[in-house]
């Protein structure tokens, strides 16, 4: 029981993750050029594909810590 509820928190957090570096990108792309926090939200984006990596390998490994 625990070991599911464990594998679902994974997937919900790097879900929310993900979602959450779309939209760093989307607002790096809707404002204006000229416009001062573009880089603010291209660094944003890269701190969530960083956390992205991390979390796709940390649900990767959940999931098959139980095959062994």
């Amino acid at each position: 029981m625990i070991d599911k509820l464990k594998k679902i928190m994974m997937v919900v957090s790097m879900l929310f993750v993900v979602i959450c570096f779309i939209a760093s990108i989307v607002m790096a792309l809707i404002l204006p050029e000229g416009d001062a926090n573009v880089y603010t939200f291209y660094f944003f984006a890269l701190i969530f594909f960083a956390a992205s990596v991390w979390m796709a390998m940390n649900v990767y490994n959940v999931f098959n810590s139980g095959k062994k």
